[in-house]
């Protein structure tokens, strides 16, 4: 599940968009018209969340063969720290997402396994779920350490022609936060107050 964010301003009418943390979009070779085309580069297809593989097929692509081929690239929504200009970074990569489903549920069973083996050692379920869930947060981050630098390497063209950030386009800042932030209230873009407060609204 995907949480969904929207920021408002208490000291003035502003309020953002809908959003998510950040999302996975593909390079297509021909700019898209299809609802998925992104915004801002018409050659980057959206992979919303839960329909990402249906949509990868659609286009001709796995998981795999997306991010292996170059093509899977993450677009993450932030705040500019100086500002409060809300703006997206895109970075071409890897990571857990080459593996795919097939990828998730062998990590899955292992992080469990590891999970109930040290509670069962240390008769603690807190201990337990602890160690299942670093177990998985650091296959996720092996597999990014390992492939995600290779991919840039070898596909670095894509890298300079769709990679964008972190530099604010409104004020050029390279400080920034993601979503949900995780030091309080956000600088206003519209009044440049720090009243800005983030909140969840849903989920995708």
């Amino acid at each position: 599940m995907t949480l969904i964010f929207e920021a408002t301003c208490s000291a003035c009418d502003y309020g953002s968009d809908f959003h998510s943390e950040g999302y996975f979009s593909v390079i297509v070779d021909d700019p898209s018209t299809s609802v998925h085309a992104h915004p801002e580069e018409p050659r980057l297809a959206i992979l919303a969340h839960p329909l990402e593989s249906m949509i990868l097929e659609n286009l001709g692509f796995t998981f795999t063969s997306a991010v292996l081929g170059g093509r899977m690239v993450y677009v993450k929504n932030v705040a500019c720290k100086a500002c409060g200009k809300m703006y997206k970074i895109r970075r071409l990569g890897a990571g857990f997402a080459s593996l795919g489903g097939t990828g998730c549920l062998v990590m899955l069973p292992l992080s469990g396994a590891i999970g109930v083996t040290v509670g069962l050692n240390s008769k603690s379920i807190f201990l337990g779920f602890m160690a299942g869930w670093f177990a998985l947060l650091g296959f996720f981050a092996l597999s990014d350490m390992i492939l995600s630098p290779f991919i840039r390497w070898r596909f670095r063209d894509r890298v300079t022609e769709f990679d964008r950030g972190p530099d604010c386009p409104k004020c050029h800042c390279k400080k920034y936060m993601g979503f949900p932030p995780r030091w309080g209230k956000l600088i206003c873009p519209k009044c440049g107050k720090q009243t800005v407060k983030v909140r969840s609204v849903g989920i995708s």
